[in-house]
């Protein structure tokens, strides 16, 4: 991260994943978490006590879970 530049093991430089819209579709955290080859984006909704979640293998580029 400190050069900017993409990781070396990495096969794809942006992970990316639109959340469907909602009737409430303020984010009220959003939190990340990597784990060896797993990256997961973790996004808490306004007033509800629900969220999405997405999984990616980062060193694939694949999605592996969406909830």
């Amino acid at each position: 991260m400190s050069d900017g530049e993409p990781h070396p093991a990495a096969q794809t430089a942006v992970l990316s994943y639109i959340f469907a819209l909602d009737s409430e579709p303020f984010t009220k955290t959003i939190d990340i978490s990597i784990t060896s080859s797993r990256l997961a984006l973790m996004r808490g909704i306004y007033s509800e006590n629900r969220g999405q979640v997405a999984v990616w293998d980062w060193t694939t580029g694949q999605i592996l879970l969406v909830r």
